[in-house]
């Protein structure tokens, strides 16, 4: 019962998203799958899929088959274990610096470390 507790507040919380205009019908069909990642409950559904497979699944499925099913569900808790906080969100190509900016912060941070060396590297002497 507790899963289907943790089901419906994920519902919940897929409905309450903004409206998402930019994604696909396809993303939005599947935004679900991402929102129980996130909450690291993903592995618990598709476990609780394996279990009562044969109510919603053909005798063909993946999730039907005695060795494959238990071993997806289970490959699924890695994943789950995971914290994803550090996610990019849809204006990170404002916030995040291009790769001149990046180039050039190096150049600057470099420069003040060897202001007394010359700008090219001195030749390597074999002996």
């Amino acid at each position: 019962m507790c899963l289907r507790n943790q089901i419906q507040g994920l519902q919940e919380n897929v409905r309450k998203l903004p409206k998402l205009p930019n994604l696909s019908p396809l993303a939005i069909k599947h935004l679900w799958i991402r929102t129980a990642l996130f909450e690291r409950v993903l592995d618990k559904i598709v476990h609780y899929l394996v279990e009562n497979s044969s109510k919603y699944y053909e005798k063909e499925a993946l999730l039907m088959d005695p060795v494959d099913g238990p071993i997806l569900a289970s490959l699924l808790v890695g994943p789950c274990a995971l914290e994803y906080t550090k996610m990019k969100t849809a204006d990170h190509f404002w916030t995040d610096p291009s790769a001149d900016e990046l180039v050039q912060r190096h150049r600057i941070h470099s420069s003040h470390l060897r202001q007394d060396s010359p700008t090219k590297r001195p030749a390597l002497c074999v002996r």
